[in-house]
């Protein structure tokens, strides 16, 4: 549940209920109260920061799918939602292997005339690749040359440079990241009753095969 302030509370809701992609998370319900918007929106089990990439570093189809769904979301708000934030946060998992981003819309009582600034380009992708990227992959012979070019592309304002690249034909069906989401979850859920233990590597953590 997210609450949001709006000088256009209508023109708001409208533009809410068009958030219709399958890597954004569902909006289930909006209240308007006092000037402010509550949006709730579907659940995702796990965030990109609790899929426990330092027990188990991703193997390339793994992150050639995440950034193929990171991507599609990002088109579709680039088009519709200029204005609209995202972080590292905003990219979260389902058990069913779906990635999403959690719509993170921020809009302040202001008597000037409401206009989003644009806010998007590829800078957030970089990141993304930093996060999945800077523990090594499982594969014992390392990064692909494709995935080192992947890595070094420039941020700039297009997403064309990422979505034409040929590394993420490697991606696959995310719902080849069940077993990845259910460890995570699996993890947090003992970390959560054990008061806080903190988890070392595991040798016997056998690597996820695509």
């Amino acid at each position: 549940m997210r609450e949001s302030f709006s000088p256009k509370p209508l023109q708001m809701l409208e533009e809410i209920s068009r958030v219709q992609n399958p890597n954004i998370a569902n909006i289930l319900n909006v209240y308007f109260h006092e000037e402010r918007l509550i949006i709730v929106s579907e659940y995702l089990d796990v965030s990109l920061l609790d899929l426990q990439f330092n027990r188990l570093p991703p193997e390339e189809w793994e992150i050639a799918t995440i950034v193929s769904e990171i991507i599609n979301a990002m088109a579709y708000l680039l088009k519709m939602f200029p204005g609209f934030e995202i972080h590292i946060d905003s990219v979260r998992l389902s058990l069913q292997g779906d990635v999403k981003l959690v719509h993170d819309m921020h809009y302040q009582s202001s008597p000037a005339e409401y206009d989003p600034q644009p806010q998007y380009n590829s800078e957030f992708l970089v990141g993304i690749l930093e996060v999945l990227m800077q523990y090594g992959t499982s594969c014992g012979r390392g990064w692909s040359p494709e995935a080192m070019e992947f890595s070094l592309i420039q941020a700039s304002d297009s997403l064309s440079p990422f979505m034409e690249h040929v590394f993420l034909t490697k991606s696959v069906s995310s719902s080849k990241l069940i077993p990845r989401v259910r460890l995570a979850t699996q993890i947090l859920s003992c970390q959560g009753s054990s008061g806080g233990i903190q988890w070392l590597p595991d040798a016997n953590l056998q690597p996820l095969h695509g």
